[in-house]
């Protein structure tokens, strides 16, 4: 009787743990931006959102250039083709030689996405230095 109430416990246990403490996947590889040389990225799918019906993406930047930059990006799922600069969704800042922190209290951002597998990434509008103006960098990669 009381190795039955033991395994019913570590069952309801085990139950609560993994219900409760979901740790998202592992992050992807760093992938060196198809435009910028010195912007890095990764991602990492978290949980299945029931309510939107897709799964929640997590993507963090890295800044190797030795200057701050600011850049306007999205996540797609990899069935679609290129995205032009108006349909950049997000866009952030990141210091000199440094990983992309929000303001959230992550260092990353996430999305909502149609894909199961590995989610496109797409940077534009890049400035170095100050954000200001409406000029923006060239590719250099």
């Amino acid at each position: 009787m009381t190795k039955v109430i033991n395994s019913i416990g570590i069952s309801i246990l085990f139950f609560i743990i993994t219900s409760f403490n979901h740790i998202p996947n592992d992050w992807s590889s760093w992938t060196t931006s198809r435009c910028f040389k010195g912007i890095d990225f990764r991602t990492r799918r978290g949980d299945f959102n029931n309510v939107s019906n897709k799964y929640e993406w997590d993507v963090q930047f890295r800044n190797r250039y030795n200057e701050d930059v600011h850049f306007s990006f999205t996540l797609t799922p990899s069935y679609i083709g290129n995205t032009e600069n108006e349909d950049l969704t997000d866009r952030i800042d990141i210091k000199a030689n440094t990983t992309h922190f929000n303001k959230q209290y992550y260092n990353y951002s996430w999305f909502l996405l149609n894909e199961s597998q590995s989610p496109r990434v797409f940077i534009g509008k890049m400035k170095f230095g100050e954000d200001k103006d409406f000029h923006y960098a060239n590719c250099d990669n």
